[in-house]
């Protein structure tokens, strides 16, 4: 049985929308099972959601169930020819040929008014992602995580440049009369959700069978979005999250950022008062240098500490703990003596013997650092 997989997408044009007829006319031929997405204030952007197998073949009706049809970049170049739009699905992109320097943004020039929430990072994490941002950021501690405030104008983390210490993530956007969800688990691919949205169902057959009308009806829901969500904040009730993505634009951010433990933010991102003015914000410093080394080894460490043979020194260390110094200090001692008389010697064992008076010093020391780590650690 065919496994299938959804996939979003997105058709840019200045009046991409204003062809909405032959957009459903088209996959409605080709008998495609897809969404569409319109958005009365993006007239250049449609959404789309379609079914796709593992080898990235499309699902098209036949009968009375979905069989793979056209790859992925087959459909994306036939509908960036026909209908003259740039196409970005899934990991395709396709800009189309005679397309011109199309202005695709929003009325609104000042920019987007961001809430970022980083459910599971530390408020040590902040003064490294403002280094990477380049920018003071206004952080507030909630209940649902860290909160970064983004003022129009202002620098916000992307999911692409996102570092390990600030995912999960869950970033709410307001830009003029757009109002958008992106979530990034820890792993998977980022999972996106916009208000206002109207979505319209392609079943791809005339006279659609059951099963046909299912796959149609699961492809439309946001049950994804709610899943992903949960992943990334268990504590959040599914009913909330599912009425907060089913409110309207006005509402729904604010009661989506309730349902993830951060009421406290919501004023600031429908406008009613600043960043700097919300109850026990802060400005958060970019970190200096140093403090970026001292985090990345941080994390390197405790990368480290999840291998076995660490794990193993450390109940060594605990059981013997002057045996197991010990025993580091006499190989580095062993290791400095054998490399001090190599080099007072021109013998054919030579390169030999600095070899191994190098690795056991070296593994010595090793060894003596890593039980004072396990030790501080502890």
């Amino acid at each position: 049985m065919t496994q299938w997989q959804r996939i979003d997408g997105t058709l840019l044009a200045a009046d991409v929308a204003a062809q909405r007829g032959e957009l459903l006319d088209y996959f409605t031929r080709h008998q495609v099972q897809a969404v569409l997405e319109f958005h009365p204030a993006a007239p250049w952007y449609v959404g789309l959601r379609l079914w796709v197998d593992d080898d990235g073949r499309v699902a098209a009706a036949a009968g009375t169930t979905l069989v793979p049809g056209l790859e992925v970049e087959e459909l994306a170049e036939d509908i960036a020819e026909r209908f003259g739009v740039d196409v970005l699905l899934d990991q395709v992109e396709i800009v189309h040929e005679d397309d011109e320097d199309h202005d695709h943004a929003d009325a609104c020039d000042l920019g987007p008014r961001v809430v970022s929430l980083l459910p599971r990072a530390d408020a040590s994490d902040l003064p490294v992602l403002a280094r990477e941002l380049d920018e003071t950021l206004t952080a507030v501690t909630t209940p649902g995580g860290e909160a970064i405030l983004t003022e129009p104008g202002g620098a916000f983390p992307g999911l692409d440049g996102a570092g390990a210490n600030t995912l999960p993530l869950v970033q709410v956007i307001v830009d003029g009369e757009e109002r958008t969800l992106l979530v990034q688990a820890a792993d998977g691919e980022p999972t996106s959700f916009a208000w206002g949205i109207e979505p319209v169902v392609v079943v791809g057959a005339a006279e659609p069978s059951s099963e046909q009308r299912e796959r149609a009806e699961l492809l439309a829901s946001d049950e994804d979005v709610v899943a992903t969500l949960q992943s990334v904040a268990p504590a959040a009730d599914a009913a909330a999250l599912r009425a907060s993505l089913g409110a309207l634009p006005a509402e729904g951010p604010g009661q989506l950022l309730a349902a993830l433990g951060a009421t406290e933010v919501a004023g600031f991102l429908a406008g009613e008062r600043p960043a700097a003015a919300v109850p026990q914000a802060r400005s958060v410093a970019p970190a200096r240098p140093v403090e970026v080394l001292r985090s990345t080894l941080g994390a390197a460490a405790e990368d480290v500490s999840e291998l076995r043979i660490v794990g193993l020194a450390d109940e060594f260390q605990r059981r013997q703990p002057v045996l197991s110094r010990t025993l580091s200090v006499l190989q580095a001692v062993a290791g400095a003596a054998i490399l001090a008389r190599a080099s007072r010697r021109d013998t054919p064992w030579r390169a030999a013997a600095v070899t191994t008076g190098t690795l056991l010093l070296v593994d010595g020391i090793g060894e003596l650092a890593l039980y004072e780590w396990l030790r501080r650690r502890r």
